[in-house]
């Protein structure tokens, strides 16, 4: 590797500042700066960013502007671009949410694998896998009451999921990852550009197992480390969503978007913070908390 950066972590904001003004504070404390870390957001370019403190304290900002609703046209001309010689819309066969947001499917996969290919061309182009040694694939929209894992507790050979919200894969909410594998795990697209009939014959049903299938193609099962579910995503009473509404709850302000991810959180910070029980978890929840004691970092 060259000389690092002084920050020797990049995170990064994939698609949206969704509730910037309801995380933001947290998620400078908790996270950029208690991993002293530079902020990238590979972003549309139709977001407003007046009083967005997630822009106004990025180190990159790469937006992308989307000139068509039909996000198949974007899929042939990377395909094109990539020279592949498959069918990519053969992924269009298979009756699952894996293809969210292509003609004919519901949810939004696949805006999540296009971005992350825009992410790969921007990392690649600033030659970024030589200046990090950690990146951090993050939410706009999670709420961090406490602190981040700290790099130095963690293994570069090893790549970091949250411990729930698989849905028959892997979680696709937050990623640890270093240089070694930061293009295996994010270049979904690589796999429907250029295998599509292996995805196909897997039949992966949503995001989450295309994720994990792209973590087995490329060898890294016995990489993944699960850790505790340490955020929640959140949403403004008024704000955008393209999948789950969520609940509001009025003791925080702000509606609770996945409950079983909340529960998680709940179980985490009852055994590592009780002294946040009463000021991030109302007085009167919607399920009870698990016992569950002494979560840990646990390996797969």
């Amino acid at each position: 590797m060259e000389t690092l950066s002084p920050s020797d972590t990049l995170v990064i904001i994939l698609s949206e500042t969704r509730a910037h003004e309801l995380t933001y504070q947290l998620f400078e404390k908790n996270v950029l700066k208690h991993l002293n870390a530079d902020l990238a957001l590979c972003v549309r370019n139709n977001e407003k960013r007046e009083n967005n403190p997630f822009y106004q304290n990025a180190k990159y900002i790469w937006d992308y502007e989307e000139e068509s609703s039909d996000l198949s046209k974007y899929y042939d001309m990377i395909s094109k671009q990539e020279n592949s010689t498959e069918d990519w819309k053969k992924i269009l066969l298979l009756d699952t949410m894996l293809a969210g947001g292509l003609p004919g499917h519901m949810g939004s996969g696949a805006y999540n694998y296009l971005y992350k290919w825009y992410l790969v061309q921007n990392i690649r182009n600033l030659g970024l896998v030589r200046k990090y040694k950690w990146f951090v694939l993050a939410r706009s929209d999670n709420m961090w009451n406490v602190p981040h894992l700290s790099m130095s507790d963690l293994d570069e050979d090893k790549i970091y999921i949250p411990n729930g919200e698989h849905h028959s894969g892997y979680c696709d909410r937050h990623l640890i990852v270093s240089y070694k594998y930061f293009e295996q795990c994010i270049n979904l697209m690589k796999l429907i550009i250029h295998f599509p009939d292996s995805v196909v014959q897997n039949n992966p049903i949503n995001p989450e197992s295309l994720f994990k299938l792209c973590i087995e193609k490329n060898g890294l099962k016995n990489n993944i480390v699960f850790f505790p579910y340490m955020m929640y995503t959140v949403r403004a009473i008024d704000g955008a969503t393209r999948w789950s509404i969520g609940e509001y709850y009025p003791e925080l302000g702000y509606c609770i978007k996945y409950a079983a991810e909340y529960d998680l959180y709940k179980v985490y910070i009852q055994n590592n913070y009780p002294n946040l029980i009463n000021t991030t978890v109302p007085k009167n929840p919607s399920s009870t908390l698990l016992n569950v004691k002494n979560c840990k970092i646990v390996f797969n």
